[in-house]
């Protein structure tokens, strides 16, 4: 009698791959892939990763898995997300230089605005005393003006005041400035009511020569 001979021990069950089941990390790829023409890089590169992931998967599977093409979907529309972001980023680069030269435009116009409502206030106080106030504070104090803020400079800070003249004085002089240059640029507001923006040498030049006089 050949002795027995003891039976293997069976391992855990292997479960193949349901033939024509698809792989989950194609679907992801793909619905990542889709929403990357919106999200862009946010969802591109999860779509391109998860679709060399699936694509590997589903070769080794030697059939058993599908879903190569939504694999490939995806991996397409993720590398799509990328050539579209780097059109944006370029379009963006383009565009900025645009887009700061007309902010500053803006801000050049908006305190030109602002130092004439101020000038009409400044003329009424100026009827009523005999001269401009010693500091703007006394406009919004004795209610020539509701709140200064309003009229603040487009960039904020404080209107820099020239004090201690009138409408007799020199129409040329300098009444109001902008505290910090807007663009490189000065705006100023002259006893004779005009506004104009001047370059920051300009307008140093323009001060020693009131100051002189």
């Amino acid at each position: 009698m050949h002795p027995q001979q003891p039976s293997p021990v069976a391992g855990p069950p292997q479960i193949a791959p349901t033939p024509g089941s698809t792989a989950g990390l194609a679907v992801a790829s793909i619905i990542c892939g889709i929403a990357s023409l919106v999200t862009l890089l946010l969802t591109g590169i999860p779509a391109i990763v998860c679709g060399h992931m699936a694509l590997k998967k589903i070769k080794r599977s030697n059939g058993a898995i599908g879903g190569s093409g939504m694999a490939i979907t995806g991996l397409v529309l993720g590398y799509v997300s990328i050539a579209l972001t780097l059109v944006v980023a370029l379009l963006a680069a383009l565009a900025m230089p645009v887009i700061l030269k007309q902010q500053k435009k803006a801000q050049l116009v908006q305190s030109s605005s602002h130092s004439r409502q101020l000038f009409y206030s400044l003329i009424e106080y100026d009827q009523d005393k005999g001269a401009f106030p010693d500091k703007l504070e006394q406009l919004q104090n004795e209610k020539y003006v509701p709140d200064l803020s309003i009229f603040a400079p487009a960039k904020g800070g404080e209107w820099i005041y020239f004090s201690g003249q009138s409408t007799s004085d020199d129409s040329s002089n300098i009444l109001l400035a902008t505290p910090i240059p807007i663009d490189g640029k000065r705006v100023i507001l002259r006893i004779d009511g005009s506004t104009t923006h001047i370059p920051e040498a300009d307008y140093q030049a323009a001060v020693r020569a009131q100051q002189s006089r």
